[in-house]
């Protein structure tokens, strides 16, 4: 699937950045925000718009962004939060448990902005919606919604509303069934023949992922929006929310943003939440990644201002506030890209390369493959398994906290190890009938918890190797450990010490030059148990970032 591609009418987006500008410089600023003009007519022009400016699938986003290019208005835009009074109860949806709402007031419909409107919620959903299935968008107006009180709960496959588009009651599974909708994505979030609905009142107003009600449709006389967001992943749910309700807010007469209280089983809260998120960047480094030496402190907190981005600056440091709509800015590397699109991409010229250097191994790559010649020397064969790995056998293993993937293509895959452990074991159990004694051994990734860095999590280099054979002891596998780590010149030693995969009084921790490298003793009996081991295994697993900051 390539770029979207956005139909906009002229009038509404020059109205919306409130000056006259040419096509011509249109195009030239659009190519600052990464996005090309693909076809103009008479009355419209279509964009194709890179993939990660959400915000910017409709007139209002596009204009809010040139704005702060034509220095029009710059830094973050500002709009009103107040309570609605609308409250929305949630029961139990276990095939899409996630809502959130919003409302937005004093909007200018017309029937270019209606246009937009569905234009704008289908790019979401084709994009950070998956097709609906994670996220589906319902807009109503709100002056057309029966009550306050709303419920969102499973709907019986016998009762009834008016479809979008049609003018007779149906039952829920004649909906699904017959309307185009119903068949396109009826089967989404339906279980047992109930599918998710929010009722308002006694009557039914949308059935997500499928269809709107008829009563709440949108015309060129609506006023103010009532916008749901459902899906299966709440952080999407509320960044999809974000966006929604910040953009409408951008184009309407009043800014003014209502929230709404969602009591729901996974918790209470008020939705949008509006949160501007603080980003700090060094401008020594932004100036380097740029290749502009010394860019002006103020200067670049200028571009992040023209950008949309609050931006003050800390002496060599620019503190920024993002926007909660700009979901896509999630590392200071891309506060650099902001401050280069706002310089503009084009202008900057690259450098040649001073010399030509031939290349060489790096310090890592001739550990690695000295600890590999050693391992091999010492009668190890060596495997290779993926990073990701299951997480029931994390959990069998006694490892907690690790970093757990959002929907895994497998269960198999779902979890980033944080040790070489268990790719070792799974091994073994799948070979343990091969010719013993069985010697293998990885050198790979793990990733760590580490709340010193902004993700949160560190990938570090490991080396794990293990013997298993019909009888195999603690100093069988001490001993090509040792002769590892002389050979590197260090100076080996084992404390005794506890650990959730070892027998206890066999397991030791690994100390070499007064740094704790990692672990080595004997497999658990239960643990061999549970992964259908049949006989006894002994290992160790030692950290090789810890060995390169030791050997310098």
């Amino acid at each position: 699937m390539g770029l979207p591609v956005i139909r906009l009418s002229i009038n509404r987006l020059i109205k919306a950045i409130g000056k006259e500008v040419s096509l011509k410089e249109l195009e030239r600023l659009l190519m600052r925000l990464k996005a090309e003009v693909e076809e103009v007519s008479d009355d419209y022009i279509s964009i194709e718009i890179n993939s990660d400016r959400l915000d910017m699938m409709i007139s209002e986003g596009v204009a809010r962004a040139l704005k702060g290019l034509l220095e029009i208005e710059v830094g973050m835009p500002r709009y009103s939060y107040r309570d609605s009074g609308y409250q929305l109860e949630v029961l139990d949806v276990p095939s899409r448990p996630y809502i959130a709402m919003a409302i937005v007031r004093g909007i200018e419909s017309s029937e270019n902005y209606i246009e937009e409107l569905i234009q704008f919620q289908e790019k979401l959903h084709t994009t950070i919606g998956r097709m609906r299935r994670k996220v589906a968008i319902g807009i109503h107006d709100l002056s057309k919604v029966p009550s306050r009180e709303c419920v969102y709960r499973e709907l019986e496959p016998s009762e009834r509303l008016i479809p979008l588009g049609y003018s007779r009651s149906m039952s829920v599974a004649e909906t699904l069934s017959s309307t185009e909708q119903g068949r396109l994505y009826g089967s989404i979030s339906l279980r047992g023949g109930r599918t998710p609905g929010i009722v308002c009142g006694e009557t039914i107003i949308s059935m997500p992922p499928v269809i709107n009600s008829n009563i709440t449709r949108i015309t060129e006389h609506t006023e103010d929006l009532l916008i749901d967001v459902t899906g299966i992943d709440l952080d999407a749910v509320i960044k999809t929310l974000e966006i929604l309700s910040t953009t409408l807010a951008e184009g309407s007469r009043s800014r003014v943003i209502e929230r709404v209280l969602v009591k729901a089983p996974w918790g209470v809260i008020e939705t949008p939440r509006g949160d501007a998120r603080v980003m700090e960047i060094d401008t020594d480094w932004a100036s380097r990644i740029l290749g502009i030496e010394g860019m002006n402190p103020d200067e670049m907190a200028r571009k992040l201002l023209m950008m949309r981005i609050d931006a003050k600056v800390l002496d060599r440091v620019v503190e920024a506030t993002i926007p909660s709509y700009r979901i896509d800015i999630i590392d200071p590397v891309d506060l650099v890209e902001e401050i280069a699109m706002a310089i503009d991409l084009n202008s900057l010229e690259p450098e040649p390369l001073a010399t030509i250097l031939p290349g060489k191994p790096s310090k890592e790559s001739i550990v690695r493959r000295t600890i590999r010649d050693i391992m091999i020397g010492l009668g190890f064969t060596e495997i290779y398994r993926h990073v990701l790995t299951s997480s029931k056998i994390l959990t069998d293993l006694g490892y907690n906290g690790f970093l757990r993937i959002k929907n895994p293509v497998s269960s198999e895959m779902d979890a980033a190890r944080p040790s070489i452990i268990p790719s070792l074991l799974e091994t073994l159990r799948r070979s343990q009938h091969s010719p013993k004694p069985i010697k293998i051994f990885e050198i790979g990734e793990i990733v760590t918890r580490d709340p010193s860095i902004y993700t949160g999590w560190r990938t570090r280099l490991s080396l794990a190797a293990a013997i298993l054979d019909y009888e195999v002891s603690f100093e069988d596998i001490q001993a090509p450990l040792f002769s590892l780590l002389r050979s590197l010149g260090l100076e080996p030693k084992t404390v005794q010490a506890k650990n959730s995969v070892f027998i206890d009084g066999r397991t030791a921790l690994v100390i070499a030059n007064n740094k704790q490298l990692g672990y080595v003793g004997e497999v658990k009996i239960e643990i061999l148990d549970a992964l259908e081991i049949g006989f006894p295994v002994a290992l160790f697993e030692i950290d090789i970032t810890k060995i390169l900051e030791i050997l310098g």
